[in-house]
């Protein structure tokens, strides 16, 4: 989907696999994150092909499963608000059906998060987010992780090859599933740089998109290095 060659895909998951932020997150322990992370990207992947009524009950299913599980199902509903405006700026066409289940999913998470997680809105607002806390533990996380520690815990390899490869997307004509992993992104970085959600989560979860990027961004290398 993002690159031609399964080389570059499976390096991208090597570098995904071995990052640092991931072993900082999930290395003997016990995390909602292993379960709800996956959840997510099988919502992505049936949001990308919903394409006829047969895939909707397993859609439905899923959201109903993300938005119960975790508060960060969340990241999913902001995601799809972006995803479909980004579609709209692009002039590309979204089906009756997938935006009908988008905006299904989007109220249903809302909605299941405001009903389960009312007591904790009200006292952090998105702080909870990710975790039943008040809002110091959050701000003193971020107050001691510097940027450049941030940066490094993300991987310079996938940064700087995702980084690419989503500027040479964006240059040439961007597909339905790029959009909905750029929006994925700029989902996450407002949640972060708002101090809405804990760094390392947000950084987790935007470590995923990143790492679809950077496979086209190592294809595009390779590919410019064979030619020079």
């Amino acid at each position: 989907m993002f690159c031609t060659n399964e080389k570059f895909s499976f390096l991208s998951s090597l570098l995904f696999g071995f990052s640092p932020i991931l072993f900082t997150t999930t290395l003997n322990i016990i995390s909602i994150l292993l379960i709800i992370i996956p959840l997510i990207l099988l919502l992505i992947y049936f949001t990308v092909k919903l394409d006829n009524k047969n895939k909707i009950f397993t859609y439905v299913l899923l959201t109903f499963l993300t938005a119960l599980i975790s508060p960060i199902s969340l990241f999913f509903a902001i995601a799809a608000i972006f995803y479909l405006l980004l579609m709209l700026s692009e002039s590309l066409k979204v089906t009756r059906l997938k935006s009908e289940a988008l905006i299904f999913a989007i109220f249903v998470i809302i909605f299941i998060n405001l009903l389960i997680y009312k007591n904790i809105f009200l006292y952090s607002n998105l702080v909870g987010i990710t975790q039943n806390t008040p809002l110091d533990p959050i701000n003193i996380s971020f107050a001691s992780i510097g940027l450049i520690s941030l940066v490094l815990s993300l991987g310079i390899l996938t940064l700087i090859f995702g980084v690419i490869g989503l500027v040479v997307i964006l240059y040439s004509k961007p597909e339905e599933h790029s959009l909905m992993s750029l929006a994925f992104i700029i989902s996450n970085l407002i949640l972060i740089l708002i101090k809405a959600i804990n760094p390392y989560t947000g950084l987790l979860i935007l470590l995923i998109p990143l790492s679809l990027f950077a496979s086209r961004g190592l294809e595009v290398i390779y590919t410019y290095y064979q030619k020079t």
